[in-house]
């Protein structure tokens, strides 16, 4: 289910959501991975978030369809930014 706003507040399938969120990044470029670390790294940063009751993790730059799917499998959403000058 995609969220939606309903007022001042964010719904997923007619349920209120609370952010309880937090950022990931910025990281140094590498060309094998973006803005981001490896993806094992990845994987026990979210398995982390997600042990400490976070839900959203806040990125500013792009990420690669592995860093969302290790996103979903902890279930965690993602609010991404577009790096803009």
């Amino acid at each position: 289910m995609h969220p939606r706003t309903a007022g001042k507040f964010i719904e997923i399938a007619g349920e209120r959501f609370l952010v309880k969120g937090t950022s990931y990044g910025t990281f140094a470029p590498s060309d094998a991975n973006g803005h981001f670390p490896p993806l094992e790294r990845v994987r026990a940063d979210f398995a982390l978030m997600a042990r400490s009751g976070f839900n959203t993790v806040r990125t500013y730059t792009v990420p690669s369809l592995a860093l969302l799917d290790e996103a979903a499998h902890h279930c965690l959403r993602i609010m991404t930014a577009l790096p803009w000058s």
